[in-house]
């Protein structure tokens, strides 16, 4: 009896593998739960029918979801091909799912090259988890301040004082984000919820819409309407840092490194920046972009399973640009995202998609795969020999 006791403990002591997940978040979100019924992009193909779905947040066994990314890839790529370009209308979106065209075949590459991962395809907000900065190993956290005259290395500087306002300034939308790891993380997202948090268009737009005209009325009131819609979102932001003994803090992204480094700032940004304290406005390069994703999908992670310290690759595009991380080994290429795939895919008229759309959107797929595994990772570009 006492032997086989001894022999138990033994077996159920024995060390467990490392928990190795794919994090897919972003736009490869919001593509896999278009398929799942949330309509947050209109596309053709029935891609409901593709069987054994995958659901948003579950964490999936490797050949699952290999099998699931790869029938998802042929529907949309069938019908972009037989549609063209046809539904095209000047700067808005495609409709006929180049995004997921995209999304798809990076997955399709980056999954089979870890054929040892599960993988998971989740909401993640990075601003949410804003790191302890142990977290981040010891990566050198320099960012670009204003306008790119000035360089500091913040990790030191928050630290010991987390923020507890995080504002998110990305390539289609500046938005009030709450950071969990501060103390007052719960009693101020209950004030949120109950003030309706403000939103606002990208930093590196504010202006756009007020057109070339000043001497307009339509200008004036708009112009009127920008400054009190800025000063509302800043106020909350001071309010909610004031009721809940906090700080705050601007990281820009994509949207603003591409404007800053090509045009620098507008008055409108450059007022918007004045109001809300310079010295807490950071435009961030893309490798501390994806550090920051990294260590909100581990928290994620570390949240649905009981694995501590689990080994996640981070994969995620935005408006702008799509990283990977996996802690150590960062890697951001700049024009893979929503927005600028519009600028790759514009067309305005039918067109096959093998003939026209297919080099230029090949190319950039290509290309941040390349970017990937000049970064350290493992790219099997064996696996299909022509994107």
């Amino acid at each position: 009896m006492n032997g086989k006791f001894k022999q138990f403990v033994f077996a159920e002591s024995k060390p467990k593998d490392k928990c190795k997940i794919l994090f897919f978040a972003g736009n490869f979100f919001n593509m896999v739960a278009t398929q799942n019924g949330k309509d947050y992009k209109k596309i053709d193909g029935n891609l409901a029918m593709v069987k054994d779905q995958i659901k948003p947040g579950d964490i999936v066994n490797h050949d699952k979801f290999v099998k699931y990314i790869g029938e998802s890839f042929k529907v949309v790529h069938n019908v972009i091909d037989h549609n063209g370009c046809e539904g095209f209308d000047g700067d808005n979106f495609p409709s006929y799912g180049f995004e997921h065209w995209a999304c798809l075949r990076l997955m399709e590459y980056i999954s089979h090259s870890y054929p040892k991962y599960e993988c998971i395809v989740e909401s993640m907000s990075w601003a949410q988890y804003f790191p302890s900065f142990e977290r981040i190993g010891n990566k050198e956290l320099v960012v670009s301040i204003q306008n790119g005259m000035e360089n500091l290395k913040f990790d030191s500087k928050y630290n010991d004082d987390p923020p507890l306002v995080i504002v998110d300034a990305g390539s289609s939308k500046t938005k009030i984000q709450l950071n969990k790891s501060h103390v007052k993380y719960n009693d101020a997202k209950l004030h949120l919820e109950d003030v309706y948090p403000q939103k606002i268009s990208a930093l590196h737009k504010l202006g756009d819409e007020l057109g070339d005209d000043a001497n307009t009325e339509a200008f004036k009131t708009n112009t009127a309407t920008l400054v009190a819609t800025v000063d509302a979102f800043i106020f909350q932001c001071n309010d909610i840092c004031r009721r809940f003994g906090g700080s705050k803090i601007l990281i820009a992204t994509a949207g603003m490194r591409d404007f800053v480094n090509a045009n620098g700032l507008n008055k409108y940004t450059a007022d918007f920046c004045e109001k809300f304290g310079p010295d807490s406005v950071y435009i961030i390069p893309g490798t501390v972009e994806a550090l920051f994703e990294h260590n909100a999908c581990t928290k994620i992670i570390e949240s649905k399973t009981t694995t501590k310290d689990p080994q996640v690759i981070m994969c995620s595009m935005g408006g702008q640009s799509t990283q990977m991380s996996d802690g150590n080994n960062v890697a951001s290429y700049d024009t893979m995202g929503a927005i600028s795939m519009q600028k790759t895919c514009k067309c305005s008229e039918k067109r096959a998609f093998n003939d026209v759309l297919a080099p230029s959107l090949k190319d950039e797929v290509l290309n941040t795969l390349l970017a990937f595994e000049k970064a350290g990772f493992t790219i099997d570009f064996k696996y299909i020999p022509n994107i």
